[in-house]
This record gives C-alpha cells, sequence and structure tokens, in this order.
C-alpha cells in the first residue's frame, strides 16, 4: 500500500480516536471529578483500545500478523501506547501547571496535548512494527 495512502487511513484512525478520547475526558470529568492526571489516563487508555481495533482491521489489514492477538494488543501499547499514555500526562501537567490562557479550559488543553505531541511518533512506531513483522513472515516463508 502506498505511504501516503496509509498516513491518511492512520491519521484518520487518529482523528476518531481524538473524538473518543476528548469525549471520555468531559464524560469522566462530569462523572466521576478528580485529578485530572487520572482522568487523562483512562481517556487515553480508551482511546488505545479504540485505535487498536481500528489499526488492526483498517490501516495495517494488509500487513497481517500471525501472533496471537494478546501478543499484538501488548506490542501496541508497549510502543504507540506508551508513547501517547506518557506524552499525554507530561503535557498535560506542564500545560496546567502553566497557567497559560489556554489552561481555563483544560477538557480543550487536555485534547489538544494529547493527540498533537505524539502521533508523528506512533506512526512512526506502528510503520516499523508491521513493516519487520511483514518482512519476518516473508523470508521464513522462502
Amino acid at each position: 500500500m502506498n505511504t501516503f495512502i496509509r498516513w491518511g487511513k492512520f491519521n484518520l484512525v487518529g482523528a476518531m480516536g481524538m473524538v473518543v478520547q476528548l469525549t471520555a475526558l468531559a464524560l469522566l470529568n462530569r462523572w466521576a471529578p478528580g485529578h485530572y492526571l487520572y482522568a487523562s489516563a483512562a481517556a487515553v487508555e480508551l482511546t488505545l483500545l479504540h485505535n487498536f481495533v481500528w489499526h488492526l482491521h483498517y490501516t495495517w489489514h494488509d500487513r497481517r500478523d500471525d501472533s496471537a492477538l494478546l501478543t499484538q494488543f501488548v506490542r501496541f501499547h508497549l510502543s504507540n501506547g506508551l508513547v501517547s499514555l506518557l506524552g499525554n500526562l507530561a503535557l498535560m501537567r506542564y500545560w496546567c501547571r502553566k497557567r497559560t490562557y489556554l489552561s481555563s479550559s483544560r477538557t480543550v488543553l487536555r485534547f489538544f496535548a494529547a493527540r498533537l505531541s505524539t502521533s508523528a511518533w506512533e506512526m512512526i512506531g506502528s510503520s516499523r512494527q508491521r513493516r519487520s513483522q511483514s518482512e519476518a513472515r516473508r523470508s521464513c516463508a522462502d
């Protein structure tokens, strides 16, 4: 598949994930008010689950991995998930303490900090992971 098309699919899944994350964050803050980093972490985790399913069946469907679904899920969490979670939490903490004009709406701030900071690293990590798995299968088949 063309890299540009795959990049577009990756970003479409990411955009859907942003909606999931922003909605989850708003609902968590409303239903269970508490520390904003806990709500942010829970929203990121929900988004990771959403994105994993969509990437598996849409973005990377042509690079199927024969390993167990749980193994793929763990790898996804240790690569994309870790970058996303740590990046989101670090930037949320920084921006909320900075008290810029943007911090008046923490939900909006979390949304932008969450997605804009990590999407490029996630695409690079996913692409490398899926490419190496594909190449390994082809070389084993030869």
